[in-house]
């Protein structure tokens, strides 16, 4: 039996990249994961939060941060990231944005690959 997707992997070096745009206008937010070690039944990760804002002239804000995986998801402290395992047409609320899993088959093409 083929193990399931790692649908929020956690790996020393992985670089995920996102494209937002809010009241504060467009960004890219580039997540880095330092460095990997298993606390009891989790995963924790240190991180390197990088936004770098296309328009009014704010420069790059970088934030470091743990992020905690569980069977249940993947945490900042109490805020959900991530559902997991992810089900089509979950929804949750974390810091003021609202998130939905709109597909967990699809195969999609970034920037980064496939």
């Amino acid at each position: 039996m083929d193990a399931p997707p790692d649908y929020f992997p956690l790996a020393p070096g992985i670089l995920l990249e996102y494209a937002r745009t809010g009241a504060g206008g467009r960004a890219t937010m580039k997540l880095e994961v330092l460095s990997v070690a298993r606390k009891g039944e989790a995963l924790e990760a240190a991180c390197r939060r990088t936004w770098l804002w296309e328009e009014g002239g704010q420069g790059p804000k970088v934030s470091e941060f743990t992020a905690r995986k569980t069977s249940a998801g993947v945490f900042i402290g109490e805020r959900k990231l991530f559902p997991l395992p992810p089900a089509l047409g979950a929804r949750w609320d974390a810091g003021g944005d609202s998130f939905e899993v709109a597909g967990v088959k699809e195969r999609v093409a970034v920037p980064a690959g496939r």
